[in-house]
């Protein structure tokens, strides 16, 4: 197991939580992550060819094999030069969309992780808080009923006490 003291509630911004997406149900997973990437670079100073590197790197990871981990979460992530700490967004779909996950479940609980390329131990960091976070079924109907990006945010760091 990945020990961490990484606190997914220091990365995660109200601005980066969407509740509901009123298109989910027409798009597809690589639309899903591009609107996410958008939601996790806007507010941040890149560049129109960074922010296009951010999607291609998260497209090609997709492509080489699905983030869907199953129990109704994805976790699409990549890594770029140009970063310096983590970015993540999270997207809460009740209902899913289909990430070809290992169990067929759709993904409800959606989270882009962007990390520092060349820092492999910030990455894993990042990614065993989400996972081990996301693991308790508990905390992930409690994310399903938030109805506020606060409200993510409040659960978050009350789960990381």
């Amino acid at each position: 197991m990945i020990t961490s003291t990484v606190k997914i509630s220091d990365l995660l911004t109200e601005e980066r939580v969407c509740l509901g997406w009123p298109d989910a149900k027409k798009c597809d997973k690589f639309q899903l992550i591009q609107k996410m990437a958008d939601i996790t670079t806007s507010g941040v100073s890149f560049s129109n060819k960074q922010k296009k590197e951010i999607y291609e790197a998260l497209l090609h990871r997709e492509k080489s094999m699905s983030t869907g981990i199953g129990e109704g979460v994805a976790l699409p992530h990549a890594s770029v030069s140009f970063l310096i700490e983590p970015l993540i967004s999270m997207c809460i779909l009740p209902g899913g969309i289909d990430f070809k996950a290992i169990d067929f479940q759709p993904a409800e609980i959606i989270v882009l992780i962007l990390s520092p390329k060349g820092n492999s131990q910030m990455h894993i960091s990042t990614l065993g808080a989400i996972t081990k976070t996301l693991h308790v079924k508990s905390f992930r109907q409690a994310l399903l009923k938030a109805t506020s990006s606060a409200e993510v945010i409040g659960l978050l760091k009350a789960n990381e006490k």
